[in-house]
C-alpha cells in the first residue's frame, strides 16, 4: 500500500513547466497534471472542505496497486523553493527581514549552486539554502566566501511529512529559529528597526503558536464570537 503525500509534481498543460503542489491548493479530484516526484504515476487529490477538511487528513493518493513510498525529502525541499519564488521577504536569522523584488532557482554562480537568489530594490542579492536531508559543508561555506554573496540555510529536516501549506510556508519564510548564515559580511541584515523586529518576533511568535495549536486556536476563535456577539434584548 502506498503511503499518503502532501506534495506533488504539477506540470503546466501550457508550458510543460514543472512546480512543487501541496494538496491545499489542488482541487479534489483525479488531477492529470499531478505526478508523484518517486514514481511516474498520476496523482488524486483527497481534498475536503469545511469541517471535514479539518477532522480528516487531505492528501494525494496514489493509485490502488501502488506500492510507492513518495520522495519526502524532494517534496519538502522542492515546494520550499516555490515558496519562495513566489515570495517577496523572507527572515533572516537576526529576525530582521530581506525584502526582494527578484528571485531565481538553481542559480549557478562559479562553482556554487543556490537553491534560491534574491535580489533587492537596492541590489543587495542573499543566496538560500533549504537543507532538508543533505546540509552545506565547510568547502561549500569556503566558495561561498570567494564569491562574497551572504547565503542562509533553512534547515526544514524536522517538518513533518503531513503539513500543511500555512505551517510550511511558516518554516520557510518566517521562523527564525531554522536558519543560520553560511556566510555573511554585508551589514544589510543589521538595518532593522528595534519596532520590525519586534514586530517579526510577535509574528514568529502567533504563527507558531497556530500552527501547533490550529483546533485549540479555532476553539478559542469561536469562543470569542460566541462571547461577543450581540444578544437580542428579551421584552
Amino acid at each position: 500500500m502506498s503511503v499518503k503525500i502532501s506534495i506533488a509534481r504539477f506540470t503546466d498543460p501550457l508550458s510543460g513547466l514543472e512546480s512543487a503542489l501541496h494538496i491545499d491548493q489542488a482541487i479534489n479530484g483525479k488531477e492529470k497534471n499531478c505526478s508523484c516526484y518517486k514514481c511516474p504515476s498520476k496523482l488524486t487529490a483527497v481534498n475536503g472542505r469545511g469541517m471535514r477538511k479539518i477532522l480528516k487528513q487531505h492528501h494525494f493518493r496514489h493509485p490502488p496497486d501502488s506500492q510507492c513510498v513518495g520522495a519526502p525529502e524532494t517534496e519538502v525541499h522542492e515546494l520550499a523553493k516555490q515558496i519562495i519564488r513566489q515570495s517577496s521577504s523572507i527572515v533572516l536569522p537576526t529576525k530582521s527581514r530581506f525584502n526582494y523584488v527578484d528571485s531565481e532557482l538553481e542559480v549557478r554562480l562559479q562553482q556554487v549552486v543556490f537553491d534560491a537568489f534574491v535580489s533587492a530594490e537596492n541590489s543587495d542579492q542573499l543566496g538560500v539554502e533549504v537543507a532538508v536531508t543533505s546540509f552545506s559543508d565547510e568547502l561549500k561555506c569556503q566558495r561561498l566566501k570567494e564569491i562574497g554573496i551572504p547565503t542562509i540555510e533553512i534547515d526544514l529536516s524536522e517538518v513533518p511529512r503531513q503539513i500543511d501549506l500555512k505551517r510550511i510556508e511558516f518554516e520557510v519564510l518566517y521562523n527564525p529559529e531554522n536558519r543560520k548564515y553560511l556566510y555573511q559580511d554585508s551589514p544589510f541584515s543589521e538595518t532593522a528597526s528595534n519596532s520590525e523586529r519586534e514586530s517579526v518576533s510577535f509574528l514568529y511568535w502567533a504563527l507558531s503558536v497556530i500552527t501547533k495549536y490550529p483546533l485549540q486556536t479555532l476553539g478559542i476563535i469561536l469562543g470569542l464570537i460566541l462571547f461577543f456577539k450581540p444578544r437580542r434584548r428579551r421584552w
